[in-house]
């Protein structure tokens, strides 16, 4: 209430009667004025581009590739990149068989991980064994080994070397519509 009755007697209190008599001057002064910049508008433009007329259009020479060159990586998987675990399927070996060489492949990368186990049991008893250890296997048209024989074995173990034969023996590749097949394989065994 108190507030009402002060709005009240402002009201009262304000002359409104000298206003109306004011003058009014025009075009005394320049106004400057103002404008909107609206940021949306410039975004259609263009950069205008690299003008490439200077340029030289001699240099380098429009040449071919010399030749062609394929480098093969072979991933270590998740887990064993420590164990440089590289296998390969010896090239220079045949491969006597009708068996298709990457679903070998695929399953000796798949039980690789039984085999590695062997040799990391075995490295923590001795570290400094290492090495490549190389089989003949022949797989059967239903898939089992029926020989794991030992080429060639770098690492100085014995009991390790026929325990991983013997591990390899298990493998299973799986019955295929295929005749014998005989191949070389290499593992590779380094510490970490």
């Amino acid at each position: 209430m108190a507030l009402q009755d002060q709005l009240a007697s402002m009201r009262e209190a304000a002359n409104l009667n000298n206003l109306a008599n004011t003058e009014q001057t025009q075009g005394g002064g320049q106004t400057d004025t103002s404008q909107r910049k609206i940021l949306g508008r410039e975004t259609n433009k263009t950069s205008g581009g690299i003008k490439l007329g200077s340029l030289s259009s001699d240099v380098g020479a429009a040449g071919e590739l010399e030749g062609r060159r394929n480098t093969e990586f072979v991933a270590a998987e998740m887990g064993e990149a420590s164990l440089a675990t590289q296998q390969r399927i010896e090239e220079t070996q045949e491969v006597i068989g009708s068996r298709d060489l990457d679903s070998i492949r695929q399953t000796l990368d798949a039980n690789k991980g039984a085999v590695y186990s062997l040799y990391r049991r075995a490295l923590r008893q001795d570290p400094s064994i290492e090495g490549k250890l190389t089989v003949r296997l022949t797989i059967e048209p239903d898939g089992t080994l029926s020989s794991v024989k030992l080429i060639n074995s770098e690492l100085e173990a014995p009991d390790l070397v026929e325990k991983l034969i013997g591990r390899i023996g298990l493998i299973n590749f799986g019955a295929q519509n295929v005749t014998t097949t005989e191949l070389e394989y290499a593992f590779n065994f380094l510490p970490f």
